[in-house]
């Protein structure tokens, strides 16, 4: 097999120093990766059409609602760690200060909790293992959250 592979490797080689690929169709433009050449053309004009009105498959909704939803979770517990963090550390207001933070993150918790529950709903949908999301790990998600911060 490797003896074939050198002799294409070689031909493609001299056609393009005789410069057989010089005026192709569609020369030096961008390739369209958008169409699949696997999928059906009923399919394909489908999902063009449903693209172009702003809709995807169910599953690509959900999929874009459960990382929709984890960014605007991760923004709130962010703006309550920076906001704990210019707080004054001493006192009773430093008190006041750890329960907000213990609460946004009780919050956080139970939003991973229910996308949680969403993912797993999600997995069972796609149509092919790639497509899966993995779980949300809220106290990944949470020392991130800090540790970004710090940086």
């Amino acid at each position: 097999m490797a003896g074939k592979d050198h002799l294409v490797e070689q031909a493609i080689r001299q056609a393009i120093e005789e410069g057989k690929f010089d005026n192709l169709a569609g020369s030096g433009k961008p390739l369209d990766l958008k169409s699949n050449p696997y999928v059906d053309a009923g399919w394909a004009a489908a999902f063009d059409l449903l693209s172009k009105q702003g809709f995807a498959l169910a599953w690509m909704e959900k999929r874009n609602s459960i990382e929709e939803e984890l960014t605007q979770a991760r923004q709130a517990l962010a703006r309550t760690w920076t906001w704990q963090g210019k707080q004054p550390n001493t006192g009773e207001d430093a008190y006041w200060t750890g329960q907000a933070w213990k609460t946004a993150q009780n919050k956080f918790r139970a939003v991973v909790e229910d996308l949680n529950r969403r993912i797993d709903d999600y997995n069972l949908e796609v149509p092919a293992d790639a497509f899966m999301r993995l779980r949300i790990d809220a106290d990944r998600e949470i020392e991130k959250v800090q540790a970004e911060s710090q940086s």
